[in-house]
Formats: structure tokens, C-alpha cells, sequence
């Protein structure tokens, strides 16, 4: 497909939904890689901050990138649980498509322009099977090609995009509330 052909922004809307916890030198930059999901989509940014982030720097960081959000904040722990309330935030937004990233998580334009093709073709479940890391200690860029053995080809949690419709089947609990690990496992579950 042509990236450059997508220009009918107002066809579906989009809820990001971003956990945060304690990156918040880097959230800056985090919202400038969101830029190109908001020129090219009808979006809405919901973060979920933990009780004890540094809300006035995060909320500072979100008035500066002028992007439309939404935030809210809850324990952090158990992370099913925080990640369950910010999604029945996410819900009142009432978008066609919900977009699952974590605070550290930079999707390039070229991914947000293959998201925008397939959202607009009607997928109702979107995933990432491969990506790279950057490792902060040694700063360099690793590769990481996905899960393994039992669980090869499934799609990771982070850049999960789903239509509202599944969540819907799934209640608007994506995950079990009590567990903080193996939360893309227990999305795949339901």
C-alpha cells in the first residue's frame, strides 16, 4: 500500500492509552513520536500515571505537545489492574480503536502510516510480532524477534491495536486485575 495516500483522518478514531510510572525525563520525548498518529488519525492520548509520578511534570510535558488526552492515575501495582482502569477511562472516549504502548515505547511514522492503512481496512486486531530495543545501559540498538517456542508468532503487548468491538467481548477488562507479569499472555486468554 502507498503510506503517502492516507489522508481521511476523520474515518476512524483512535485511543492511545500509555501507563506511565517513572520515566519522566524521556516522557517529552515520548509525546514527540506521537505527533504523526495525530496528524494522520482522529486520536485521543490517555495516561494512566501511577499515584506516586511526578503528576505536575508529566502534566506539564502533555500542555507542551498540545495533544488531545485524557489523564487519570491509580496504584501502579498490580499492573493488570492499572492497566484495566485506564482502559475503562479510554472507553469514554468512545474511539473505534485502542492502542496499547507503555511510556518508553517509540513508534516511527512509517508504523503509525501502516496502523492509519490497516485501522482504515477495517483489521480488528493489530500486532507487532518483531522490534528493536534500545538498551539504555549500553545505548545501543538491539533486535528482538518475538516471542518463542509455545508462544512463536503471537503479537507482544506493546503497539497492540484492537477494535473496540473486542474489547467489548471482553468486557473492558483486557487483563486479569491481580497479576503484574505476563499481561500480554492474559490479554491473549480472554
Amino acid at each position: 500500500f502507498d503510506c503517502q495516500s492516507i489522508t481521511d483522518k476523520d474515518s476512524m478514531r483512535l485511543t492511545i492509552m500509555v501507563p506511565v510510572h517513572s520515566r519522566i525525563k524521556f516522557f517529552p520525548v515520548f509525546l514527540k513520536h506521537l505527533k504523526r498518529a495525530f496528524q494522520i488519525m482522529d486520536a485521543h492520548l490517555v495516561i494512566v500515571a501511577s499515584d506516586d509520578s511526578d503528576h505536575k511534570e508529566l502534566k506539564k510535558a502533555l500542555r507542551s505537545s498540545r495533544l488531545p488526552h485524557t489523564y487519570t492515575s491509580t496504584e501502579n501495582l498490580p499492573l493488570g489492574r492499572k492497566l484495566n482502569h485506564g482502559l475503562s477511562v479510554a472507553k469514554e472516549t468512545g474511539a473505534d480503536y485502542y492502542l496499547f504502548m507503555g511510556d518508553d515505547d517509540l513508534i516511527s511514522d512509517g508504523l503509525w502510516d501502516i496502523y492509519a492503512n490497516m485501522i482504515n481496512q477495517g483489521f480488528h486486531y493489530i500486532g507487532l510480532r518483531d522490534m528493536y530495543i534500545m538498551d539504555k545501559n549500553s545505548e545501543q540498538i538491539k533486535y528482538f524477534p518475538g516471542y518463542s517456542k509455545a508462544r512463536s508468532g503471537d503479537a507482544m503487548g506493546v503497539g497492540r491495536c484492537l477494535h473496540s468491538n473486542l474489547l467489548e467481548m471482553m468486557d473492558w477488562e483486557a487483563w486479569d486485575p491481580n497479576i503484574s507479569k505476563g499481561l500480554d499472555h492474559s490479554m491473549d486468554q480472554k
